[in-house]
């Protein structure tokens, strides 16, 4: 109670997170506390750190099964994970049948300054040939015009990129002499032309009734990796691109006009332009607005694990999403297989827990929606609550955990697709009133129901 007695003498008011710091220091049963952005790596994380207590880091040392990091560090961002059928679009409409002068404006973060395949930032084309206009990011590391299905046309030099650092690019195109000329700007202020114009043809681009998408193409070929923090599209070549049109778009994806969301057909209303934007996403890696730090686990090969003295009764609290259900997948686990399991089980989007024997479904954690998970493995004393929802109870076992997973079973299989912000572990069973007050706090950190 040190730290908030000392806030109060000084005249403030304790935070969320210095009031739950205070009650896991306070009778020494935390284990480990796993708090948002504390983690090591760059885009995938080989460790989470312990923030609390003497366990050691959750770790992974297999590139190849290392979490997602979506960081944060104060502006949204549309994070894309190339999966088909992942992109934000906006219905066809006066504002995006550009027939004249067009540019098309992106303040993007790509994960690979050059990146495997071309990656799509923006655009409006059908399935078929006709591609009306559409700028990308090529496997060279070059920019692209395409537009009314005519050659590509490429930037003569790099886009500028650092992998998985922000800078603003551009395209514009003059219908007169069909010029094309590619630009990249640390700010959206100056920007510079990126080597030399490209001829491209002349005339009017064509009209049609297809959606403008970002992030990646109607047919599919082209999903962006990387974070998208906003797409404009202008009508007319802008001054700050060398032309003498509007200085306003037609229209402009920003997410910083979204919620937090991993929903399939969210939508969000654009606060420059007016138009609305639409989220479609499927598979593992879904297409979202991040707002704040988090590990994406994807339901095939993501886990991480570590070893402690961990024995029974223990508290788990867990921030989680799970993205889709699986029958039998694990959410986490002891380090011993079922001894402290959140699994999966009889229809979505029903949990269950198990220390040996599982026991207390209990249906409350909606998919692709953030809740507090309280799990309390304690022999016949054992129970499952979401949120502030009743609790499920059973006996679930004796196991000892002597560790956690998250991500998979502790075999490192049955692997489970879920989003994390943070765990806590305790070595004891947390009575009710240290429950409703722990739920409290990180309801009030990370706003779950």
């Amino acid at each position: 109670m040190r730290t908030a007695v000392r806030d109060i003498l000084l005249g403030g008011t304790p935070s969320f997170r210095q009031r739950l710091n205070n009650i896991l220091l306070a009778d020494g049963a935390t284990v480990a506390d796993y708090q948002p952005g504390n983690y090591t790596g760059t885009l995938n994380a080989s460790a989470w750190l312990n923030s609390i207590g003497a366990a050691p880091s959750l770790a992974q040392a297999s590139g190849a099964a290392q979490p997602i990091i979506l960081p944060f560090s104060g502006q949204k961002y549309a994070w894309i994970g190339s999966a088909n059928n992942n992109l934000f679009s906006t219905p066809n409409a006066a504002e995006n049948q550009i027939v004249g002068d067009i540019a098309l404006v992106a303040y993007v973060a790509p994960n690979a300054a050059v990146p495997a395949t071309n990656q799509f930032l923006m655009g409006k084309a059908t399935p078929s040939a006709s591609r009306l206009y559409e700028f990308y990011l090529t496997s060279a590391g070059n920019l692209r015009g395409v537009f009314n299905g005519a050659a590509n046309l490429d930037s003569t030099v790099g886009a500028g990129f650092s992998n998985g650092v922000a800078q603003y690019v551009a395209t514009t195109r003059s219908a007169a002499s069909g010029d094309v000329k590619f630009f990249n700007s640390p700010d959206g202020i100056t920007f510079s032309q990126l080597g030399t114009t490209v001829s491209g043809a002349s005339g009017a681009i064509n009209s049609s009734s297809q959606l403008a998408t970002v992030g990646n193409s109607n047919d599919q070929n082209a999903g962006f990796i990387g974070k998208i923090y906003k797409a404009q599209l202008f009508n007319g070549i802008p001054p700050i691109l060398g032309g003498s049109g509007s200085a306003i778009p037609t229209q402009q994806f920003s997410a910083s006009d979204w919620p937090e969301t991993t929903t399939n057909g969210a939508t969000a209303v654009s606060s420059t332009t007016g138009e609305t934007w639409t989220l479609t996403n499927t598979g593992t890696k879904l297409a979202q607005i991040v707002a704040s730090p988090q590990l994406l686990f994807d339901g095939a090969a993501f886990y991480m694990q570590m070893a402690t003295t961990l024995v029974q009764p223990v508290t788990v609290y867990a921030v989680i999403n799970q993205i889709t259900w699986t029958i039998l997948h694990a959410l986490f686990d002891g380090n011993s297989l079922a001894t402290g399991e959140l699994v999966q089980t009889t229809a979505t989007p029903t949990l269950d827990i198990s220390a040996g024997t599982p026991v207390a479904p209990n249906a409350n954690l909606a998919l692709n929606t953030y809740g507090v998970v309280t799990a309390i493995f304690n022999g016949a004393s054992s129970s499952l609550q979401i949120n502030s929802t009743v609790a499920t109870t059973g006996n679930a076992g004796a196991g000892n955990m002597g560790g956690y997973t998250i991500g998979a079973n502790a075999a490192g299989l049955l692997f489970g697709n879920l989003q994390a912000k943070e765990l806590i572990l305790r070595n004891v069973s947390d009575s009710a009133g240290t429950q409703a007050n722990i739920r409290a706090l990180l309801k009030s950190l990370y706003s779950t129901p």
